[in-house]
């Protein structure tokens, strides 16, 4: 997955325009909670990327969750 596919996801659940998110803002700043934690797991897991909530909650930045994604697919 690219930043740009992330961003995609992420942009229907951020209170911002993603062009004014930088990669390293704790996106629980801009609105993303625990219960949209779930729903863009979903999303990726629809994509066959398999994150837990606890990979995505233990750094909550762009720049952490796509090193996470990327992890996750490098190992299959």
């Amino acid at each position: 997955m690219t930043k740009e596919e992330l961003c995609l996801i992420l942009e229907n659940y951020v209170e911002e325009d993603m062009q004014n998110i930088a990669d390293d803002d704790d996106l629980t700043d801009v609105g993303i909670d625990s219960i949209t934690f779930m729903s863009i797991i979903e999303e990726l897991r629809l994509q066959n990327i398999a994150v837990t909530f606890m990979n995505l909650a233990e750094e909550t930045t762009i720049a952490a969750w796509l090193h996470k994604i990327q992890q996750k697919t490098a190992v299959r």
